[in-house]
């Protein structure tokens, strides 16, 4: 006699796919919280009832550590903007990570939820994978993470806290702190015109941006400058040669910048011919200093690019430590900051006289 083969049990994450919704709206809807609509509603339990999903399935449908294959968020556009770099170093570091730690590590790229404006969705298989590790957050997908942490999924993700995380799955490569220190040697250093680049492309949270925004107005009113000389300018990555034709304008202008801050070293190296296309020297007419996710990068420029190291290759390391510790409930807790390191080179000088030691 054959035994009979158990049938698996419906999970929110059946439904998610049946339906084409979030992770998130079908949890809100099947535990009445929160908004949605009743469209949306009427959906989700049309097919809950025909998958036969009974409450509390929401589970993990597999036992604690039987899965050891970790997935890895990779957002669909993401090779197409100033962050390539950021990300082939964050993947670097978490296979190296996986590999030592004996995970698989799968890249899984988002989906379209044609529901909520074809805003990109999260869909994690929870028979496939043990744990997700989200090394950037593309729009409003952190509403996703959200919703899985608050399911007790092992889940990581890279960036400020998020306000629903109760117990800190996050590593933090120190966005606003670094943007605060590299002002801060700026006007050590004399300058008083400064010059702050900022991508937008359509794949990025917007509240970056805000963030650095607020904080770029906080210390221009803290060292009494004025709004025409410490400015943010948003450069479309999107609109061909948009920062190229921005810089120009700017340069031509007759408020010329002492120094600028560019977010990528990709971007500077446009900033760099545009200055000497000009007839200008790099720092003594104007300086230049530039993020960067290699710790050697700006030496190949003349003369020498400062940069500010932002650490990616270790941020995947120690995102995919922090969920193995988490799945294996045991070892010490994971320091959830990756420092940064200004790298000064010849690109930035000074302004005015050092200050002479006082005998």
């Amino acid at each position: 006699m054959t035994n009979a083969v158990p049938k698996k049990k419906s999970t929110i994450y059946d439904i998610a796919n049946e339906t084409n919704l979030s992770i998130a709206t079908v949890s809100r809807i099947l535990n009445r919280k929160g908004s949605y609509s009743r469209r949306s509603a009427g959906i989700v339990m049309e097919a809950a009832k025909k998958l036969g999903y009974a409450p509390g399935n929401t589970a993990f449908a597999y036992e604690p550590g039987s899965s050891k294959t970790i997935s890895l968020y990779f957002p669909k556009d993401a090779a197409d903007f100033e962050h390539e770099s950021y990300f082939a170093q964050f993947m670097l570091g978490a296979s190296e990570e996986a590999i030592s730690s004996d995970y698989g590590l799968l890249l899984c790229r988002c989906q379209k939820n044609t529901d909520s404006g074809n805003k990109p969705k999260v869909f994690f298989d929870p028979a496939r994978f043990s744990a997700l590790v989200v090394p950037y957050f593309p729009e409003n997908i952190e509403i996703d993470v959200e919703a899985m942490l608050e399911m007790g999924i092992p889940v990581s993700y890279a960036g400020q806290r998020l306000s629903g995380d109760m117990y800190g799955n996050n590593i933090y490569g120190g966005y606003i702190h670094y943007k605060r220190d590299v002002l801060e040697l700026l006007y050590s250093r004399g300058y008083r015109n400064i010059l702050v680049f900022e991508m937008f492309h359509q794949v990025r949270n917007l509240s970056l941006i805000e963030s650095f925004r607020r904080l770029l107005e906080e210390f221009r009113i803290e060292k009494g400058l004025t709004n025409d000389k410490c400015r943010l300018v948003i450069y479309d990555k999107a609109v061909p040669d948009h920062f190229q034709i921005l810089l120009q304008s700017i340069m031509d202008s007759p408020n010329r910048p002492e120094v600028l801050f560019t977010d990528s070293v990709d971007v500077a190296v446009s900033a760099y011919n545009i200055i000497q296309k000009a007839g200008l020297n790099i720092p003594e007419d104007i300086g230049i200093i530039s993020a960067s996710h290699f710790e050697h990068s700006g030496k190949e420029f003349l003369p020498m690019l400062t940069t500010v190291w932002v650490n990616a290759r270790e941020m995947g390391r120690r995102s995919i430590r922090l969920l193995v510790k988490r799945l294996q409930e045991e070892g010490e807790e994971v320091d959830r900051n990756v420092p940064y390191k200004i790298c000064i080179r010849d690109s930035i000088g000074f302004k005015s006289p050092a200050p002479q030691p006082q005998k």
